[in-house]
Order: C-alpha cells, then sequence, then structure tokens
C-alpha cells in the first residue's frame, strides 16, 4: 500500500524512534538504570519460576515447542517467542518486579524478556540488549500513561495490554528492523493486546501470564513485521507496509480494499470468514464483485479434539458416544459463522447426530472451556491446537488434510472413516480491489506465493 509520510501516525512516530535508537545515543544515566531494571528482571524471574504458575508455563512451553531459546531458572530450552511467554509470567510472577506508578504497570516483565528471548536468537552485543530495553520501555510507558486510569478502571490490566507495544518495540529494536518494519510490529503487537484485573479479584494465577503474553506478542509481532514485509519488499522493490484493520470479522478492511482505488498498492489478507460474513452480516460490498483474489498466502488443516475425560479416541467412537446421548456433548467455536462452527455443523448434518453448539468471542474461550472440560471437543486449525492438546493430554481424533507433518500421522483423516465430505481447510489469501491493473497481479501474485515461505517460532 502507498505510505503518506507527510503526516505519521503516532504508531509510526515510535516505530521511527525505536528503529533509530542506539547505545551511543542513550544518556549514561538511563544505561545505568537499564542496567539495574535488567538485573532486577532477571532476579524476579528466577525467583517466579520456582513458583508453581513458573512450573506450569516452563512445563506448557516445552510441550508447546521445541527451540533452543533460555528458559530462566530452567535446564529446558523453547521456542523464542515461547520462552518469553515463560519468562515474563515468572518475571511477573511474585508482583516484586519492578512498577511504574504514573502507567499503572510493570514494564519489566513484559519487555526482558522479548530482548533478552530476540537477543539470544540474534547473538547480539549487551550494548544492543540494553538499547532494546530501553526502546520497549520507553514505548510501553507512554502507552500506559496516555491509556490513564479510566483503562484500568474498565477492567484492563496495564502490563498485559501496553506492554504488549512496549515488548515489540524491544523486539524492533534488537532486530535492527527499518522505520516502517518497527512500526508494523508495533502495530501488530497491539492488535493482542489483552489482559483483564478480573483475575486479580478471582484469585486465579493468569494475571502473571499477562505479561508472559505480551512479552510473546512483541516476540512475534517483530518476527512478523521482519520476515512478511520484508519477503514481498524483496520482491517487488518498494516498501510494504501491513496496516491492521481489524474487527467485524475482518470486514473493515476488506471494505477499505474495496472502496480503493485498482492502482496494484492496497491488497487486503482474509481468513476464511470472508467468504461467510456476506450470508451473516449485512455488507457495503459485494465480496465476489468489489474484490478480486490474486494469490493464496498458505493454508492449514483442521484437527478434532476432545476432553480426555470424553471416553472417544476415535471419530467412531465419538459419533457413537453422540448417538447414545443425543445433545449432551457440547462443542466450542470462536463464534457464530466461523469455520471451526460451520466445519462441525457439517458434520452434524452428514453423521446424522445431535451436538451442542457452544459459540465463543475468540479462541482463548475455546480453549479455557475445552482444557477445564466445560465442553467436549472442538475443531479447529491444527497449528493452535497441537501445542494445546500435547501440553494438556487431549485426545486427537481425525486430521482432515494429507500433507500433515509426522508428528500427525498415526491419526486417521476424517475421508477414511466414512466422512470425506466433511473435510475443511482454513486459507490466507491476497484479495485486490476490482479492476487492478493486470499488469500488476502477476507481480504481486508472483511475489506472494514465492516469497512468503518463512516460520515463525
Amino acid at each position: 500500500m502507498k505510505s503518506d509520510n507527510s503526516a505519521p501516525g503516532v504508531t509510526a512516530r515510535c516505530g521511527a524512534w525505536a528503529s533509530a535508537l542506539t547505545f551511543d545515543t542513550i544518556p549514561q544515566e538511563v544505561i545505568a538504570h537499564a542496567k539495574l531494571c535488567l538485573l532486577d528482571g532477571l532476579g524476579c524471574a528466577l525467583y517466579g519460576a520456582t513458583q508453581p504458575w513458573g512450573r506450569i508455563a516452563a512445563r506448557t512451553a516445552v510441550e508447546m515447542s521445541g527451540g533452543r531459546a533460555t528458559l530462566w531458572g530452567h535446564t529446558q530450552t523453547a521456542g523464542v517467542s515461547d520462552a518469553a511467554l515463560v519468562n515474563g509470567t515468572a518475571a511477573h510472577g511474585f508482583e516484586i518486579d519492578d512498577v511504574h506508578v504514573r502507567s499503572l504497570m510493570h514494564p519489566g516483565a513484559a519487555t526482558i524478556p522479548t530482548a533478552l528471548a530476540l537477543a539470544e536468537m540474534k547473538g547480539a552485543s549487551g550494548r544492543q540488549l540494553l538499547a532494546a530495553i530501553v526502546a520497549g520501555y520507553e514505548i510501553g510507558l507512554r502507552t500506559g500513561i496516555c491509556a490513564g486510569i479510566p483503562h484500568c478502571i474498565r477492567g484492563f490490566h496495564p502490563t498485559g495490554t501496553a506492554g504488549c507495544p512496549g515488548a515489540a518495540a524491544a523486539g524492533a529494536n534488537i532486530l535492527e528492523l527499518a522505520s516502517e518494519q518497527a512500526t508494523h510490529a508495533i502495530a501488530i503487537a497491539t492488535t493482542q493486546a489483552a489482559g483483564l484485573y478480573s483475575a486479580v479479584r478471582t484469585g486465579a494465577m493468569t494475571k502473571r501470564m499477562h505479561a508472559g503474553r505480551a512479552a510473546q506478542s512483541g516476540v512475534v509481532a517483530a518476527l512478523l513485521a521482519r520476515l512478511m514485509a520484508a519477503k514481498m519488499t524483496d520482491a517487488l522493490g518498494q516498501a510494504v507496509i501491513v496496516d491492521n484493520r481489524a474487527g467485524a470479522g475482518g470486514t473493515i478492511a476488506a471494505e477499505m480494499v474495496a472502496r480503493a482505488a485498482p492502482d496494484g498498492y492496497i491488497l487486503n489478507a482474509p481468513t476464511n470468514s470472508y467468504a461467510v460474513n456476506a450470508n451473516f452480516l449485512k455488507l457495503s460490498y459485494d465480496p465476489i464483485a468489489d474484490i478480486t483474489p490474486i494469490a493464496v498466502i498458505g493454508t492449514s488443516g483442521y484437527l478434532m479434539v476432545v476432553h480426555p475425560s470424553v471416553p472417544a479416541r476415535t471419530l467412531k467412537e465419538l459419533l457413537a458416544l453422540a448417538r447414545a446421548r443425543p445433545g449432551a456433548l457440547n462443542y466450542g467455536s470462536t463464534g457464530q459463522g466461523a469455520i471451526s462452527h460451520l466445519a462441525v455443523e457439517l458434520f452434524k448434518l452428514m453423521a446424522k447426530v445431535d451436538l451442542t453448539h457452544v459459540p465463543y468471542k475468540g479462541t482463548a474461550g475455546v480453549l479455557t472451556d475445552l482444557l477445564s472440560g466445560q465442553i467436549q471437543f472442538t475443531r479447529a486449525r491444527f497449528h493452535r491446537r497441537c501445542r494445546m492438546s500435547r501440553a494438556a493430554g487431549c485426545a486427537r481424533l481425525e486430521f482432515p488434510r494429507p500433507s500433515v507433518q509426522s508428528w500427525f500421522r498415526k491419526f486417521p483423516l476424517s475421508a477414511t472413516q466414512a466422512y470425506p465430505d466433511t473435510t475443511s481447510r482454513h486459507g490466507m489469501r491476497f484479495p485486490v480491489p476490482p479492476g487492478c491493473r493486470r499488469i500488476s497481479l502477476p507481480a504481486l501474485a508472483m511475489s506472494s506465493n514465492a516469497r512468503l515461505r518463512c516460520r515463525i517460532s
């Protein structure tokens, strides 16, 4: 998409500053304080690693991913993003980590794990690490100050929310991202911001995880910004800007693209919800006539996962149980009309069984209630359920894609269990406005398909 640098927004200014910050430009008194913050954060995390939530987070990360990133206080290692999650959770584990009064947040628990995980991956110097920590603190604290007390009154936990852009700024700095890439990283992380104070009132462990989740978001955002935008920039010979327009199941972003000039500079990256929205929502655009698809940039399969308490380890056993107990089995989806909903409804229709749908507002609720046994099963993309199911001991019933990793080969495909027409896949694609110059489409398609071959741990 074309960039307009005449009046850069707040995110762009933050990205430019985080990208340009170097050790030599930071005052010595700030460097000295950053060193104290680093030591304090490490000390808090080493103690937090011995607490129940620290041990649970570490065990989960080891199950979730392979990798060589250090889990502080543990002998095991994990992927870089999962290490940030574990270390951030540990750092905030006993709430003795540093606190900033005006921003109402604990900046170190979100920033330092991101900076250290990526510094370890990259082999960065101590000077680079300290500069990244300063960048993360500055952006995170300023975000928290702007959000202020009303943000907390509404029920949000600033360490989990304001910590995300701070962690992304640290990640962007340690990876030496360009100004536009750093802007993407901060924007991507901000869309992942989460954390509710209700966890404190109920005595749940999850408040500690808010800092870890912010750190993890910073890692993922920085890597996404570096890899995806860089790959297409190299292929097209010009900058590619990731402009996150979240909301309404992707319809906000789709409407912007549908109304854009057909010059090849504005693309959309919708998921399967794009094909479904027209049946459930009143749209201001025609999803067929107003947008032209040009490339598929990725697909993933779906896995049926049940809670261990369900006496079924094959699809046949689950069907027998559903027929014996009509309506008693609850399945969760990420929302009405989501693919995780429609795929099971198709399965119900084909198998002639009665299953009860429990819609959620996103993945987090589905996972939480599945792990606790509040719902009996779900069906969703395998990469997310793969990690969760390995960690929690949930049973996998079927995997509907023939091209699978070796770890999945022991699980039968739905096509081999008498229901070949229930196969579903999740796809990511690039559409453009209608009437886009034909000469631009091959270049865009080639850069999308040939260059976006990357993996984020």
